[in-house]
Order: C-alpha cells, then structure tokens, then sequence
C-alpha cells in the first residue's frame, strides 16, 4: 500500500514568532505512532534542547510562554546544527520503505509555525537543500488545530481551537502547568491524533456502498 507513512507527531518551543527577527528554536520533540493501529512505533519519542546562539534576540512574550526551558537550553543545549541533524535521522528511522512515498507525515497543533522555524534554522546552518531532500513528506500535514475546527465548529462551548481547549472538550488532563515543554505537548497531540483518526476510520468504514 503506498499510502503506508507513520505519524511523526512533533512541536518546537522558540524564543520568538519570527525567524526572521533572530527568533530561535530551543526545544524540539516529537513521538512516532504506528500508521496501522496508531500504537507508539518502536522509534519512541524524540527531544532535544537547542542552545540559543542570540539570546539577546528573545521575545519577552515568548519567555514567558516556555519558562525555565529557556534557561536550561541555555546550561544544557546541544549547538543547533548537531541538535538538528539529530532530529533529521530521528525522523529518518520512521520511513520503513526508505522511499519519497514512505515518507512520515508530519502531525502538530499549527504545523506551519513549527515548519517555518524548523526550515530557517536548517537554512542557517548550511543544512538545507530542498523540500524533497527533507526525512518527513513535505507535501502532507496534519494540523490538529484544522481538524478541531472540522470536528467542533458548532459547538458553542468551545470559544478557540487552542491545544489547552481541546484537552478541555475531549477530557485529556491537559499541561502539568502554564509553561510550554514540547515534549509534554506531543504526548498531548498525539492522543489528539488517535481520538480524530480513529472517530475518522470508523465513519469510513460507516460510508463504504457494498
């Protein structure tokens, strides 16, 4: 089957909104799911701290937002281009074909943010070639705050698609506190991810004419 491609359920915690204004990752994580039964793939989980290389560049908004992360990725993170390249062949380990169309399909909560922060990065440290040369498929991703919108627009008691929301709508014990950890998120994420998938597979089958 070529359309076979696990889920690589990932997030990144940065000091800012923008790249472009020196804004940096310091976290990224991530946790692999089976395609076939959306059970943890033997890949694990995956999480590294990135060392900020312009500190003084932080947005004190996004400071907040992450908390003592920022500290410890300034004491413990790993220069970015090896925290990178660790990601990649992380990454790399969920293709089980190694081909274009076993590629894993990205899975997130605003995946656009992560992707853009993650393709700067790998731009500034000489590390990028092409969106095909990329371990995940570049041309599919899934966004847990659209699906959100698809599955609860309507319902009035929900007043954003935000992660802590829905935690709140599908009773999931949401974060251990205020501060954002990529790693805590994920975990969240992907039984976002197993909650829509599975609801979905079912109405498929539901809508097969014998």
């Amino acid at each position: 089957m070529s359309s076979i491609r696990h889920f690589c359920v990932w997030d990144t915690e940065t000091t800012g909104l923008d790249p472009d204004k020196g804004h940096e990752i310091v976290q990224i994580a991530a946790k692999a799911l089976n395609y076939f039964d959306l059970a943890d793939h033997h890949a694990g989980e995956f999480t590294v701290l990135i060392k900020p290389q312009h500190p003084e560049l932080a947005d004190p908004e996004a400071l907040a937002v992450i908390g003592p992360l920022f500290d410890r990725a300034m004491k413990e993170g790993l220069d970015p281009k090896t925290a990178l390249q660790a990601y990649l062949d992380w990454v790399q380990k969920l293709n089980h074909q190694n081909k274009v169309m076993s590629k894993p399909v990205l899975v997130g909560q605003h995946t656009k943010f992560d992707v853009k922060h993650i393709v700067a990065a790998l731009k500034k440290n000489g590390m990028w070639t092409s969106e095909d040369d990329l371990p995940w498929a570049s041309n599919l991703h899934i966004d847990l705050q659209q699906w959100a919108f698809g599955f609860f627009e309507s319902d009035p008691n929900v007043e954003n698609f935000r992660l802590d929301t829905m935690n709140r709508v599908m009773n999931i014990k949401g974060r251990k506190d205020k501060t954002h950890d990529a790693l805590e998120d994920v975990r969240l994420e992907a039984e976002h991810l197993r909650r829509y998938m599975t609801f979905n597979r079912k109405c498929r089958k539901m809508m097969i004419i014998k």
